[in-house]
């Protein structure tokens, strides 16, 4: 009966219940750009969620204009910084459609922060986006050899709603009082700063 007991009691406090959200731009765009390949394009947006946040991909709706449509991503900071690791690098096609950058080893975020969720790119890319909303953000001139630069001088073009978003995971943990006794049948649990008793 103890070790029932324990092994529900072990259930009961594991630590982390995860959950996957998103924050960004998530509709795919009506409108397609042009003259931004090569640089980096993000939406600036702020994550709103209760716990820790980890980074797990970054999507965007492309396409590409004639050959060779390659990409990669990555997140920036509120203060232009870049946040590793990136994500793999992709392929584009000409057919539009929402791509997803994975990223391993993601970088922890905090809620409420903002962010410059980040697709960079070669000449070959386009990408979508609603005119009004949020304000879409572009790095000029950052060629897509050279990859992303650990500070971006990014510059507002204005309220167009870039389709970029980032999807990350939540963990929020399970609290539980230091000192307590609990009583299950015949038996005491007993929490006594941090040790657990039964009897």
């Amino acid at each position: 009966m103890k070790k029932i007991i324990l092994i529900l009691l072990i259930l009961f406090f594991i630590p982390l219940i995860s959950s996957a959200a998103t924050f960004g731009y998530t509709s795919a765009g009506a409108t397609q750009s042009s003259g931004h390949g090569n640089e980096i394009v993000a939406s600036y947006a702020s994550s709103t969620f209760t716990g820790v946040g980890n980074i797990l991909s970054i999507s965007g709706s492309m396409a590409k204009t004639t050959s060779d449509g390659l990409a990669k991503a990555v997140l920036y900071d509120s203060s232009k910084n870049l946040m590793n690791p990136e994500s793999e690098e992709k392929s584009i096609n000409t057919t539009k459609q929402w791509y997803t950058f994975n990223i391993t080893n993601g970088q922890t975020i905090t809620s409420g922060n903002n962010y410059y969720i980040s697709i960079l790119g070669n000449t070959y890319v386009s990408y979508y986006y609603d005119a009004g909303g949020k304000t879409g953000w572009h790095y000029v001139g950052r060629l897509y050899s050279n990859g992303f630069p650990s500070s971006a001088s990014f510059v507002s073009i204005g309220s167009y709603s870039i389709s970029i978003y980032a999807t990350y995971s939540t963990s929020s943990a399970s609290t539980y009082s230091r000192t307590s006794t609990t009583t299950i049948n015949n038996g005491r649990i007993q929490i006594n700063n941090g040790r657990l008793n039964i009897k």
